[in-house]
């Protein structure tokens, strides 16, 4: 290898190792194609560990007084000793979109629970989904519920951090959005609605990064003040 061979090796290798590490250019989209091409043994896995929950789900008809329905926000929570109450079920699916939370809703209502607590929409934004689409789908749900006389929570959907999550830049604004029509819903049906942003996010109305690993998904810390924040409307 000549010298100007080893010094276009020795930029090139210094250049690979900034990306990495100081995540500039093509940092993103290395980041993206990866996620786009090398995500087939990720989804097998993920819709395998879905299936197993929802046929749980379908199987437990027990009664709940609370019942924690979303995505995985919701589904990492550890809300019944977060709340100190074994009468609160989780029915939070990682990765789902209103759509699928309406699908499911027959194993929500079988619990005959008197609230239910919904925090749903990054994904369905995420997923291309207008901010009117994820509007309609969202009062199917509240609709499906309250129909059946179920006292419903609207909590807003949580935002996300520019720094950390890549996507976020795609969503973020179509969040606020997003929240700005829940509130204005939940106070026309006189629906009790909880702005978690409020607490969650800092100055510039991201994330806390202190409250996620990711930009998205939440540290103990968040679940632990999230709760505090729900405890009054659940007594």
């Amino acid at each position: 290898m000549g010298i100007k061979n080893k010094i276009i090796f020795i930029l090139l290798f210094s250049y690979g190792v900034a990306v990495g590490h100081y995540r500039i250019f093509p940092y993103n989209l290395i980041r993206g194609l990866k996620k786009t091409f090398i995500p087939r043994q990720r989804k097998v896995n993920r819709d395998l560990a879905k299936r197993t929950m929802l046929t749980q789900h379908q199987l437990i008809k027990g009664k709940a007084h609370v019942v924690m329905l979303g995505d995985s926000l919701t589904q990492a929570g550890l809300w019944s000793e977060h709340l100190n109450s074994k009468n609160i079920f989780n029915r939070g699916v990682n990765g789902d979109g209103l759509v699928d939370i309406y699908n499911r809703l027959g194993t929500v209502l079988q619990l005959k629970p008197q609230k239910v607590f919904i925090l749903a929409g990054i994904n369905d934004l995420l997923s291309g989904d207008s901010v009117d689409e994820v509007m309609t789908n969202y009062i199917k749900v509240v609709s499906t519920l309250t129909d059946a006389n179920i006292k419903v929570v609207i909590q807003s959907t949580i935002s996300c951090n520019l720094e950390l999550f890549t996507w976020c830049a795609n969503v973020f604004e179509k969040i606020n959005q997003l929240n700005q029509r829940l509130q204005t819903y939940a106070k026309s049906r006189s629906i009790t609605y909880i702005n978690l942003n409020t607490y969650f996010s800092d100055q510039r109305g991201q994330l806390r990064a202190e409250l996620t690993y990711d930009g998205v998904h939440l540290l103990g810390g968040a679940y632990q003040q999230w709760s505090s924040v729900i405890l009054k409307e659940i007594n």
